[in-house]
């Protein structure tokens, strides 16, 4: 899936948002939970202040958000913010 961007990307800010899908993302989630990969809660894509503390900080390094149902994905989407700082949306298969 590719994407308009929403501003300039620098290079070095890593500003790219990778979209994959899984058959069970309640099964991934847990399975993140599981591994360590941090609980970060909520997350909006829709409004620019990030919920929860842990977002957009030192720390934001393995994150995990709450699953949610956006009108796009009604099966459900979750953000995961790899140790490398890429994000990562995964979206549920029909």
């Amino acid at each position: 899936m590719l994407a308009l961007a929403s501003g300039l990307i620098a290079p070095e800010s890593q500003a790219v948002l990778f979209y994959v899908y899984t058959e069970n993302l309640a099964a991934l989630r847990n399975h993140l939970l599981a591994s360590g990969v941090a609980d970060a809660g909520e997350y909006d894509r829709e409004v620019p202040v990030r919920r929860s503390k842990l977002w957009g900080t030192a720390n934001a390094a393995g994150l995990v958000a709450t699953i949610r149902h956006p009108v796009y994905m009604s099966k459900g989407e979750m953000r995961v913010e790899d140790l490398d700082g890429y994000t990562l949306l995964i979206g549920q298969l029909e």
